[in-house]
């Protein structure tokens, strides 16, 4: 990027405009928005090699339009100019201010992904893309979208740190849900994103009591064309008050491929905390590690329409269909109730609440180990019917939960095979400690379960070669060995003892 700055002089769309073009004509630069407030009535198209600053909260790009027409008003566009694909730009330190209240519109507006973003990407690539410290807030779309439908199309170097995204909705109640996120990648490969430090919220209020779908996600819906995530970070993130998911690292057949997931805060969200879904046959490597979130009060409902998928994936997090994936030092607890600040708006759980598990895991190679998973409505960990195999499951505290403590199943045809259950406490759930059904093969080991409402140990008839090795299962039943008491020895030469 060439060495200069320019200031904005005029406080009108045209004016922002005609530096932004002079920076790009010349080389590239640094557009400077001193402090005030920009009305736009259209997007400002920013251009390869340009960095848009403000200073902060103070500069503030607001849209300059009334009514219906307010919510498809976009504020900042990535633009190409003369060049292949938007490179090397920069937004930081932006107040982007959307309409706020607006009518309710038309299940056919509220199609038109794209409309209504504080900052977007449509239908390019886009590469060396940072988006820093910018509130995002009232708009009636994404916050920041990046979009492609062409399987051509890849992003790359993409950051989005240290922004707050607030109350920023697709206005309308009723109907099907709209599938806007806070932070919306939507294409069939990303590689090198970086998404940290951000808030996506939405606090309820007494118009409504749910933001966009989801607070950050990847999604990829052409099926058979695959699609995938790779060498991304989604660390130290809060996603909260969203109708279904708070985080998503891929959807659909998208391959999660050196992905970490780490220290996000994911709560109130009407279906899942954190998700990862790929396709049920996918064989890669996955290498995903998910460690140390907070994922609680999720899956208690505000989904729309009960045809918006599967209604009875819920929990605090959600493994589709993972491939050698880590899920580690997490904490899943009450996902199946909303929150007090909910549930002082009205939110309560539906019928398919009671899906709610701490972890509900499907998948091949993977690694549950060291999870706190406390009262939720559900297990506090469910293997999701389908392919499992090579599951191992350690040194987690599964206690006061609605159901079991740690369920081992597959489904009929599809056993869960080869899976490990060792070092666990399953406590004072409401129904078994650990329970197998559909399982072929699996070792039950070393395991600490008590006081749970029902039998500790429940293995249906279609449960089979499981070996159950020194588990204790409450203190009058344990299965332990007492070890031998040790016998004093008598000094050589004492009376009774023969001398050699």
């Amino acid at each position: 990027m060439a060495q200069y700055a320019y200031v904005v002089a005029r406080n009108t769309r045209a004016g922002i405009q005609l530096e932004i073009d002079k920076a790009h004509a010349e080389g590239g630069g640094l557009v400077f928005l001193p402090r005030g407030v920009y009305l736009l009535d259209g997007a400002l198209r920013l251009k390869p090699n340009v960095h848009l600053t403000g200073v902060g909260e103070r500069t503030v790009l607001a849209v300059d339009s009334e009514g219906a027409d307010a919510v498809d008003v976009n504020l900042i566009e990535l633009d190409s100019g003369d060049e292949a694909v938007p490179h090397d730009i920069e937004i930081s330190k932006l107040y982007i201010r959307g309409p706020g209240v607006s009518p309710d519109i038309s299940q056919e507006a509220a199609s038109a992904l794209g409309k209504g973003c504080g900052i977007v990407s449509w239908q390019v690539e886009a590469r060396n893309i940072v988006v820093r410290a910018c509130r995002i807030e009232n708009t009636s779309g994404c916050g920041i979208l990046f979009y492609t439908q062409s399987n051509d199309q890849r992003m790359a170097g993409i950051t989005v740190k240290d922004c707050h995204l607030l109350q920023n909705r697709r206005p309308g109640e009723s109907g099907r849900p709209s599938s806007y996120k806070d932070i919306f990648f939507y294409g069939p490969a990303f590689e090198n994103i970086r998404i940290e430090d951000n808030v996506c919220v939405f606090t309820p209020n007494a118009s409504s009591r749910y933001g966009n779908d989801s607070g950050i996600a990847f999604v990829y819906h052409r099926r058979g064309d695959g699609g995938y995530v790779r060498h991304t970070r989604l660390t130290g993130n809060i996603c909260s008050g969203h109708r279904r998911h708070g985080l998503i690292t891929s959807y659909a057949e998208m391959e999660d491929d050196g992905v970490f997931v780490s220290g996000n805060r994911c709560e109130n969200n009407g279906w899942v905390g954190v998700y990862v879904n790929t396709a049920v046959n996918y064989t890669q490597d996955g290498r995903l590690v998910i460690t140390g979130n907070y994922c609680c009060n999720n899956g208690f409902g505000g989904s729309g329409q009960p045809d918006q998928g599967d209604a009875t994936i819920r929990g605090g997090i959600v493994l589709g269909a993972a491939y050698n994936a880590v899920v580690t030092g997490n904490i899943c607890m009450h996902n199946g109730e909303p929150g007090p600040v909910f549930a002082q708006y009205g939110a309560r759980a539906d019928d398919a609440a009671v899906h709610a598990a701490g972890i509900r895991v499907r998948g091949v190679e993977n690694i549950i180990q060291g999870n706190l998973l406390k009262g939720n409505k559900n297990a506090g960990l469910a293997m999701w019917p389908g392919k499992v195999s090579r599951v191992s499951i350690t040194n987690n505290r599964a206690v006061q939960n609605g159901q079991h403590g740690i369920v081992m199943a597959g489904a009929s045809g599809e056993e869960a095979r080869q899976i490990v259950v060792t070092g666990n406490v399953c406590a004072e759930n409401g129904q078994h400690g650990i329970q197998g059904f559909y399982t072929d093969g699996a070792l039950v080991a070393s395991n600490y379960i008590f006081d749970n409402e029902k039998d500790d140990f429940n293995l249906a008839g279609s449960a089979k070669r499981i070996r159950m090795e020194g588990n204790f299962i409450d203190a009058e039943e344990a299965d332990v060995i007492e070890p031998p008491q040790p016998v004093e020895a008598k000094p050589a030469g004492a009376k009774g003892y023969k001398k050699w």
